[in-house]
């Protein structure tokens, strides 16, 4: 047995040590026991220096004052962001885990996350800067913000003109100034080979070499060049979006995965430009071309709802492969004689459960603010009714409701019953920790239609966030400890929007909330 307990512990030892993460060992009262290699890496003390200290040492004032070290976790496990604060002063942004150990002693887990949340900084500025622009407008913002946020000399984004040996240049960047520049030969051109091979072409350094019939790269010095092929819903190639440099590029893979995401935006863009361009020339035709053009137009429109859909499934294939490489995790002996990796495990996989949840949000988003709307009048009685008989069917009626009177009115019932689902569903939700939950359903018919309230005497939230409440996956500091993705109301938004009505909410910390929407006759 004492050879088998060395041999365990030697194992142990060595996977502490060949951790890429770091792990830090703290006693309940964050007092650091012990630190593996990697996290003196990250931290850059070393491990004397650590042992014994408390964790404090890793964080600074503003840090600690933002989130106060919890240090019990016996009954508090959970992944959280934090800033750590190195010995030589530098601050870098950490994921960290945390979970009580068998002997009473903490396990802290750390990850540097600082250049995953630069880059989706970046990825969020382009985004931001781009979203609401068309047309050559959008074109020419986005080659100046992906050049801005890459650093990169020069952007470029081009359509291919039939029969697709010459290149129309949509917009140009040549060392911050907007180039405007006639058609290009493709043949001979970096962007050949990345519509030859149909994918992302990454060239780090020596593109003058690699291409010396490139007139463009001896004229302007370019040395390295990333390119994406722009593809429409029909699979057949639209043109390239491009960014290169003078220098050697340091981190290729983060141009290549910008311009790949904004890739599509571009086509999908190209796309659009092309079919609005197919409207206005239909208007200068016979009424039937009118209508044969606005008919393949609406086709087009269809079509690239039904891509964007498809991306949004695609997302689901890398999140089972997530799901099954866990699963083979759990079942793994040495995995499953170790509580802590087992536990990691169980976490990835309760994540990529909530990732599916949330595409599967969006879908929802989606559909209430695109599908077709088909109104009757609707008995709001009968529907409120049957939903709360659903609640209670299923176990979920935890409150005392109230439902009084409930004028009819001419909506899509499909699209009303889902307000009321997450209206009602949201206020038993955040009323069940009452003492004495209760919910009031009532309306009233006015002047210019109909008015609805839904009211709970649950924990409430501070007015001041109210703005927040119908945006997509924000969720108001109160909902923290509340199962969801804050995406109920922003559905409930966007289906009475639609009907041309409009949505409120009241509230008081600690004294219920109440949601008001209308909906005109």
């Amino acid at each position: 047995m004492g050879s088998e307990r060395r041999a365990a512990d030697a194992r142990y030892r060595s996977l502490f040590d060949a951790a890429l993460d770091a792990i830090f060992i703290s006693t309940p009262q964050g007092i650091m026991v012990e630190v593996n290699p990697a996290a003196c890496a990250l931290t850059g003390y070393a491990q004397a220096e650590l042992a014994q200290r408390h964790l404090s040492l890793l964080f600074g004032p503003e840090e600690l004052a933002r989130r106060p070290l919890r240090h019990d976790f016996r009954k508090d496990r959970r992944t959280l962001e934090r800033v750590l604060t190195r010995k030589d002063g530098n601050q870098v942004t950490v994921e960290v885990a945390a979970a009580p150990m068998p002997d009473g002693l903490v396990l802290k887990v750390m990850r540097d996350i600082t250049k995953v949340k630069r880059n989706e900084a970046l990825l969020m500025n382009v985004a931001r800067g781009v979203s609401a622009q068309v047309g050559s407008v959008f074109f020419r913002s986005l080659v100046a913000h992906l050049a801005r946020e890459l650093q990169a000399d020069f952007a470029f984004i081009g359509e291919l003109v039939p029969p697709n040996t010459d290149m129309r240049t949509l917009a140009l960047l040549a060392d911050g100034t907007m180039v405007e520049k006639p058609e290009a030969l493709v043949e001979g051109s970096m962007s050949a080979e990345a519509l030859a091979c149909g994918d992302t072409v990454v060239f780090a350094q020596g593109v003058r070499s690699r291409f010396p019939q490139s007139a463009e790269a001896a004229e302007h010095g370019m040395d390295a060049y990333v390119g994406t092929p722009l593809f429409g819903a029909d699979g057949k190639p639209l043109g390239v979006l491009a960014v290169a440099h003078r220098s050697r590029i340091e981190h290729p893979q983060l141009w290549a995965s910008m311009i790949e995401i904004f890739g599509a935006r571009a086509a999908a863009e190209i796309e659009r430009s092309r079919a609005e361009a197919r409207v206005r020339e239909t208007n200068e035709s016979l009424e039937q071309i009118v209508q044969e053009r606005t008919a393949q137009a609406a086709e087009a429109i269809r079509e690239l709802d039904s891509y964007n859909y498809s991306i949004s499934h695609d997302l689901r294939q890398p999140l089972n492969a997530i799901t099954g490489f866990a699963d083979l995790l759990l079942e793994h002996p040495a995995i499953a004689a170790q509580a802590d990796a087992a536990e990691f495990a169980a976490e990835i996989q309760r994540n990529a459960a909530r990732m599916e949840l949330m595409i599967d949000s969006l879908l929802q988003l989606a559909r209430a603010s695109h599908g077709a709307i088909r109104k009757s009048e609707v008995d709001v009685v009968a529907l409120v009714q049957a939903l709360v008989r659903e609640l209670e069917g299923r176990g979920e009626l935890a409150a005392e409701v109230t439902v009084g009177p409930l004028p009819p009115v001419q909506a899509d019932p499909v699209l009303l019953r889902q307000v009321w689902a997450n209206l009602i569903g949201n206020a038993l939700k955040y009323s069940r920790k009452s003492r004495a939950p209760r919910v009031e359903i009532a309306g009233s018919r006015n002047g210019a239609g109909v008015e609805y309230l839904v009211s709970d005497n649950g924990v409430g939230f501070d007015m001041r966030d109210a703005g927040r409440l119908f945006r997509a996956f924000e969720r108001l500091p109160c909902a923290g400890e509340f199962e969801g993705h804050g995406i109920g109301l922003a559905i409930a938004e966007r289906i009475v929007t639609r009907h041309g009505g409009r949505i409120s909410a009241q509230s008081v910390p600690g004294q219920g909330s109440t949601f008001r929407f209308s909906l005109p006759d």
